[in-house]
């Protein structure tokens, strides 16, 4: 049996298609769980009272409506889907053409549509990075590998089971981290071939903000990151896999959001000697990762860090020396 578990908060108005798409799919148990929405999304829920499992809870976040989800489920493989995305109906036929009993986690490419449901550009998500092979020495390297968003995930329960229920307080946004982030460390991860659902863009999802500098986009990236890096931790002691020193800052565009970061808030650093450190395992890992590119972008992130590190040492100066002179002019 599968399970395809939707996790619904204030979505009123995509919250159905995600539940039609859901019972689309054969052989399907489809759940409903509603995070205390303040919308009029229960009333939309009650529609499918008799073809869904519908529960509806307080609000406790996203890692607490997985918990109650899973909870609730019973199939082999279990799908968290997010209540603004639709799966494919053809999902599960493609599942079982592919399925293997040593794998914890299935990944699909996702065609993305916009607020009214029509096509949005570019109209896929990475699909030609979304590559087949082992990810768990990227994973291990850098806390990062190239994945589809929550909707393009589907586990085995086998999986589930060790790394469930999660922590609720930790991960009450971000919670498909802790599970994507895990599973390459218990098993093998498929690619399921084709495009199997749909992803909306809109404005209330991360995924619209465009400018890589704008500081609630640099946020978002570190507070990810943070979960991944916290995810890897966990799975990783679960799993008895030992991970290298400073895990968190062996990705380079990881060390180099840290330093955006503390340009638009210098307080998200302990303390301004945290620069130089950041700035050097930035450059190192610009030299040693694979996602840092050819050697003309190599040079170019060697460059950002010096200029950024440069830039906040002497932010940190000025506000340390200047500014309270001024302020007794």
């Amino acid at each position: 049996m599968i399970s395809i578990i939707i996790n619904n908060y204030n979505y009123e108005r995509f919250v159905g298609m995600a539940v039609e798409s859901a019972l689309s799919v054969s052989d399907a148990e489809v759940i409903v769980v509603d995070d205390g929405s303040r919308d009029g999304s229960l009333d939309v829920l009650e529609r499918y009272r008799d073809r869904a499992i519908i529960i509806a809870k307080e609000n406790g976040g996203q890692a607490s409506a997985y918990n109650a989800g899973f909870a609730a489920s019973r199939g082999d493989v279990v799908v968290f889907l997010d209540a603004d995305d639709c799966i494919g109906a053809d999902w599960a036929a493609v599942l079982k053409s592919q399925y293997s009993p040593s794998a914890t986690i299935y990944q699909w490419q996702l065609r993305c549509i916009g607020e009214d449901g029509q096509p949005f550009q570019p109209d896929r998500l990475d699909p030609e990075r979304l590559t087949p092979g082992p990810v768990k020495e990227a994973l291990l390297d850098e806390a990062w590998y190239v994945h589809p968003p929550a909707s393009g995930n589907a586990y085995s329960r086998s999986f589930l089971q060790k790394v469930m229920p999660m922590p609720e307080e930790d991960y009450r946004y971000f919670a498909d981290i802790h599970l994507i982030n895990s599973a390459p460390l218990f098993g093998d991860r498929v690619v399921l071939p084709g495009v199997l659902g749909l992803y909306r863009r809109h404005g209330a999802n991360h995924s619209t903000r465009s400018s890589r500098f704008e500081r609630r986009n640099v946020q978002h990236r570190v507070q990810a990151h943070q979960r991944r890096v916290h995810a890897l931790r966990s799975g990783a002691e679960r799993a008895g896999v030992s991970l290298p020193a400073k895990i968190d800052l062996r990705a380079p565009f990881a060390a180099l959001d840290r330093l955006i970061l503390a340009w638009h808030d210098p307080a998200s650093l302990a303390s301004p000697g945290e620069i130089p450190g950041i700035a050097g395992d930035g450059i190192r890992s610009a030299w040693r990762s694979s996602r840092a590119g050819g050697l003309s972008k190599r040079i170019v992130l060697t460059a950002l860090f010096l200029i950024l590190s440069c830039i906040l040492l002497t932010q940190h100066l000025w506000l340390k020396t200047c500014r309270p002179n001024l302020k007794q002019l």
